[in-house]
C-alpha cells in the first residue's frame, strides 16, 4: 500500500499568488509620458477641427447666386433641347424654321453642332436652283431616319416642295454610277424619257426600290428594241450564240489566229469582228481560197528571195487549183518544205510561218489528218451560217441590241453596288433628272 506524499505548507509571505505588489510612485518619467500623450492627442483634435472648418468654409463659399445661375443655365439648355426635339418630331416644318434657327444657334454655343447643320441643309434645300439640285446636296447624317434597309428624310413636300423631284442616294453609289452606252460610232437610238431613278420615292431609298426603278428604266429603254419583229429578235439572239460558239471552239482557234503570223490585222481573220461586234465582210467564204489569199499577200509584200524561187512557187500553183481547204493547206506546206531555212534565226518570219503552218494544218497520223479535214469544213459551215444570220437584221438593230446588253450589265453592277452602299454614313439628295444620271441615256 502506497503512502501519501507529505503536504508542504508555503508561508503566505513567500507565495507569489498572494503577495501584493507595492504601489508605484508617480515620478518624473510617468509625468513626462502623460504630457506627451496629451500633446499628441490635442494636435490630432486640432487637425480634425481645422479640416472640418475648412470644408465647411469651402462649401459655404459657393454663393447661392452662382448656384442658381448654373441651375438656370442647365434648365435653359434642356428647354432649348426640348424645343428642338419638338421641331424635329413635327418634321422640321418650314413655318417654324426661323424660331428653330435661334434654337440651333443657342445649342451651337453649347457645343451641339447637329441642329445648325440641319438648318443649313434646310436653307440650301429651300434656296437651291436646278443646277444645285442636279449637282446634289450632302445630307447631315443625323437627319437620316433608318428602318431596316430603308432610309428616309422626315420632310414633307408641303414644307419643302423641292423634294418631289429629288432622290435620296448613298454618296458612294453616286460616285460609282456607270450607266452609259458602251458602243462606239453606232447609229443614234431613241433615248428613254425615264430616268434610272425616276421611280424612287421622294427622299426615300432602299436597295429594292432602286432595283425596281432600274428595271423600269431598262424596260423603257428597251422599248424600241422590243418593238422589232420577233424574227429579228430571234436572229439577234442566234447571232450572238453562234458567235460565242465559234470563238469558244478550241479547234477553231489556231485557224482563226493564223493571220497573226502573217502580220495581218484582225480584219484579215477568216472570221473577224469589228469593235461593234459586227462580222467583218470581205474575206472569202471558202477557207481554201482564204489560205491562198494569205500566201498571195505574203508574196506581194515580202522581198525575201527564198519566196521567189520556182521550186517554192510550183506547189503554190497547185494549191490555187484545189477546192478543199485541207488540200490547199497540204500543198502550201509542200511549198514551205522546199525552203532551206536552217541558217535562219527563230525570229525569222518565214521560219515562223512554216512552223505554225505545219502545227496547224499537218498531222502525222492519217486518221488525225482526216479529222482535221472535218474541222476545216466545220469552220467554213459555221462562217456561212453566221453570215446568213447576220443578214437578217440591220446595223441599227444590232446597235439597239448591244446597247441593251451593255445597259443590263451596268444595271446589274449598280444593284450589287447598292447592296454594299446601303450601310454608308454619307448621303446625298439629287435631282432625278441630274446629268450625273441622265448621262446614262443611250
Amino acid at each position: 500500500m502506497l503512502k501519501k506524499a507529505p503536504r508542504v505548507e508555503i508561508p503566505e509571505a513567500y507565495d507569489k499568488r498572494k503577495r501584493k505588489r507595492p504601489k508605484r510612485h508617480f515620478g518624473a518619467r510617468e509625468f513626462s509620458r502623460s504630457i506627451n500623450i496629451a500633446i499628441v492627442g490635442g494636435a490630432l483634435i486640432c487637425i480634425a477641427l481645422l479640416v472640418f472648418f475648412f470644408n465647411s468654409h469651402k462649401n459655404s463659399g459657393i454663393s447661392p447666386h452662382n448656384s442658381e445661375t448654373e441651375q438656370r443655365a442647365v434648365q435653359s439648355l434642356q428647354a432649348r433641347q426640348e424645343v428642338w426635339q419638338r421641331f424635329a418630331d413635327a418634321g422640321y416644318p418650314r413655318a417654324q424654321l426661323e424660331s428653330a434657327r435661334a434654337t440651333a444657334a443657342f445649342l451651337a454655343n453649347a457645343g451641339e453642332d447637329t441642329p445648325s447643320q440641319i438648318i443649313a441643309f434646310l436653307d440650301t434645300l429651300n434656296s437651291a436652283d436646278d443646277q444645285t439640285l442636279a449637282a446634289g446636296i450632302p445630307v447631315p447624317k443625323h437627319l437620316i431616319q433608318k428602318n431596316a434597309d430603308s432610309h428616309a428624310l422626315p420632310l414633307t413636300a408641303i414644307s419643302y416642295p423641292a423634294i418631289r423631284k429629288l432622290a435620296l442616294l448613298p454618296a458612294p453609289l453616286l460616285k460609282s454610277w456607270s450607266l452609259g452606252p458602251q458602243t462606239q460610232n453606232a447609229e443614234p437610238t431613241s433615248p428613254s424619257p425615264l430616268s434610272p431613278i425616276a421611280l424612287l420615292p421622294a427622299v426615300s431609298y432602299s436597295p429594292q426600290a432602286l432595283s425596281d426603278s432600274l428595271d423600269a428604266y431598262q424596260l423603257q429603254a428597251d422599248s424600241t428594241l422590243q418593238s422589232l419583229p420577233p424574227a429579228t429578235l430571234r436572229s439577234l439572239d442566234s447571232y450572238f450564240v453562234q458567235k460565242s460558239d465559234i470563238l469558244e471552239n478550241a479547234q477553231f482557234a489556231p485557224i482563226l489566229q493564223i493571220h497573226q503570223v502573217f502580220k495581218q490585222g484582225p480584219q484579215h481573220a477568216f472570221i473577224g469582228f469589228d469593235e461593234q461586234e459586227r462580222l467583218i465582210p470581205g474575206s472569202p467564204m471558202s477557207l481554201g481560197r482564204y489560205l491562198n489569199e494569205l500566201m498571195a499577200n505574203l508574196l506581194q509584200q515580202s522581198d525575201d528571195l527564198a519566196l521567189q524561187s520556182s521550186t517554192f512557187r510550183q506547189p503554190l500553183t497547185l494549191a490555187s487549183q484545189q477546192d478543199s481547204a485541207l488540200e490547199v493547206a497540204s500543198a502550201i506546206h509542200q511549198a514551205f518544205a522546199t525552203l532551206d531555212l536552217s541558217a535562219r534565226p527563230n525570229t525569222d518570219q518565214i521560219l515562223r510561218i512554216r512552223t505554225l503552218w505545219e502545227a496547224t494544218f499537218i498531222r502525222s497520223d492519217l486518221m488525225e489528218q482526216t479529222i482535221l479535214g472535218y474541222t476545216l469544213e466545220a469552220i467554213e459551215a459555221a462562217k456561212l451560217e453566221l453570215t446568213q444570220t447576220r443578214s437578217q437584221f440591220s446595223q441599227r438593230d444590232l446597235a439597239l441590241y448591244l446597247e441593251s446588253q451593255a445597259r443590263e450589265t451596268q444595271i446589274d453592277a449598280l444593284k450589287q453596288a447598292a447592296s454594299m452602299a446601303n450601310s454608308s454614313k454619307d448621303w446625298i439628295v439629287i435631282s432625278k433628272q441630274s446629268p450625273k444620271l441622265r448621262r446614262s441615256q443611250p
